[in-house]
């Protein structure tokens, strides 16, 4: 597999009025967080389930939008745009942005790919399946959620296979 070309070189804007994980900036996390929570389990209190609870919605719901438009001659750009507008438009930042330099908003995997597509210019086919992986950071937190779409016409193979890995979780 060979992947398609970008549309634009660089990150998409985030207003600055949205609160930004540390990492949106330089693309590194930073080291310290990364070290404590690699040693240690956080317990978290009412408020913490409340904003996490928040994240996970706002993603769920940008996951609706990129779906929304998956279908065929669409790119995967296309989706990725649908995904950043939506998070940033409700004051979160798309998690995957600039993470380790990652340059898009949410991940694109079609067909054998298997996890962490770069959206790109390619058009998604009849028969194509396609996850989509959207994580929001929502006031200090993460939502993370996927799944996996079929474009158009899909064989009984690939569709047994998102029935199969959707049932095992």
């Amino acid at each position: 597999m060979r992947p398609f070309p970008y549309s634009f070189k660089g990150h998409r804007d985030v207003s600055k009025k949205n609160k930004k994980p540390d990492y949106a900036r330089t693309g590194e996390p930073n080291a310290s967080f990364q070290e404590l929570s690699d040693k240690s389990c956080p317990i978290h209190d009412a408020a913490d389930l409340a904003g996490i609870k928040a994240a996970a919605r706002l993603a769920r719901e940008a996951l609706d939008a990129g779906h929304a438009i998956v279908k065929v001659g669409v790119t995967t750009e296309a989706i990725d745009i649908a995904v950043h507008e939506y998070i940033t438009s409700r004051g979160g930042y798309p998690s995957p942005l600039n993470y380790y330099g990652f340059p898009r908003s949410c991940c694109t995997s079609i067909n054998e790919i298997i996890c962490h597509g770069i959206p790109d210019t390619r058009p998604l086919e009849d028969g194509d399946i396609v996850n989509l992986d959207v994580t929001a950071y929502l006031n200090g937190y993460h939502g993370d959620l996927n799944e996996t779409y079929c474009v158009g016409n899909v064989n009984k193979r690939s569709k047994d296979l998102i029935i199969a890995t959707y049932e095992s979780l």
